[in-house]
């Protein structure tokens, strides 16, 4: 079939598209943020457009042209607002939607503008992929319909994502961060802990990969609670990099304050590292006390003692990593999860 995405060419977008292309479909990718891709075609509504939500009321008559071109079996969308309002403009083929966890879980509830773009998306859509059972009620209380809406992480590559061999002794841990430096990931909270854990643990260094506009904040932060030395920010890595990343670490921290299923703490899971995570719907989907740490937000100290029980706990903890492993492979596994999509897509097809 031919397949045609709107989306940022970013890892997620890039990674599905990749998937269908690899299985011999024929893929193109319509987006406002143009990068070359390998695999398949890139084609831009940019032009002289500017940034944000004028680029997708704008770049309108663009996304209909090509579409009208292109003449796809199928339109993929990512996000619910942007993209999603630009899908509702566009005629023709039917349309699966895969809202990505802000634009349904924060922005529609901040602005009633938002609130509007992700109803017209939601009705313009044949099927709505939702990633969680928290993003699907609140998709439900958005206007889809329930039988509209499918429910499954994407998942990840298990076997790009793989335990490392580690030494059960810990003598140095590794604390990683990987996301964003920006303020719905509540990086702040890991640095404001980390004096605390290093009083306990001075052993322990913390890594940081990401970047964003809080950084010189973050950074200003971290020197001011005498952890620079100990807290080292990395900047933004390719996804391809991250497995390495992963193997070099023994505890994986998320302060988000809101995800719809974090792919990074699911990759970090699939990889053996400890997660430490804030305590919020998303992650109580795979965290449930016994497997990892969940934290109130904005609590630092609460955060540095879950920290510091997870170092105590790296040497005696083998056998939480593998069941953890385990659940991964059973219920987000890309091979196992990617092959739903696909037949979603066949049903959409053929029911024009």
């Amino acid at each position: 079939m031919k397949i045609c995405y709107l989306g940022d060419a970013n890892v997620q977008v890039r990674r599905v598209a990749e998937y269908f292309s690899a299985a011999g479909h024929e893929v193109h990718l319509i987006t406002a943020r143009p990068r070359p891709l390998a695999g398949f075609a890139v084609h831009s509504i940019a032009g002289i457009l500017p940034a944000g939500r004028a680029a997708m009321v704008l770049g309108i008559p663009s996304a209909r042209r090509l579409v009208r071109e292109l003449r796809p079996d199928l339109i993929h969308v990512f996000y619910a607002t942007s993209y999603g309002m630009l899908s509702s403009f566009i005629p023709g083929p039917p349309v699966a939607l895969s809202p990505m966890g802000t634009d349904v879980l924060i922005s529609a509830r901040a602005s009633r503008v938002s609130a509007a773009m992700v109803r017209r998306a939601i009705a313009r859509a044949s099927v709505v992929f939702s990633v969680a059972p928290h993003m699907t009620r609140r998709l439900v209380e958005l206007g889809a319909a329930e039988g509209n809406i499918l429910t499954f992480p994407r998942g990840v590559d298990t076997d790009m994502f793989a335990p490392a061999p580690r030494s059960m002794s810990r003598a140095n841990p590794v604390i990683l961060s990987n996301r964003r430096l920006e303020p719905i990931y509540n990086i702040e909270q890991l640095i404001r802990a980390a004096p605390l854990v290093l009083q306990r643990h001075p052993e322990a260094r913390f890594v940081l990969y990401g970047e964003g506009s809080l950084r010189p904040g973050l950074e200003a932060l971290a020197r001011s609670a005498g952890v620079s030395e100990k807290v080292t920010f990395q900047g933004a890595i390719d996804h391809d990099r991250v497995p390495e990343t992963l193997a070099g670490a023994d505890i994986y921290v998320s302060c988000s304050r809101s995800d719809g299923a974090s792919v990074s703490l699911l990759e970090a899971m699939a990889s053996g590292l400890y997660p430490v995570v804030s305590d919020i719907e998303a992650n109580r989907r795979w965290i449930e006390g016994r497997n990892g740490e969940l934290v109130p937000l904005d609590d630092h100290s609460r955060m540095a003692a879950a920290l510091v029980r997870a170092i105590e706990a790296l040497p005696r903890c083998g056998g939480v990593l593998e069941s953890n492993r385990k659940l991964i492979e059973r219920e987000a596994s890309w091979r196992l999860n990617m092959p739903r999509m696909e037949s979603a897509y066949a049903r959409l097809t053929r029911s024009v």
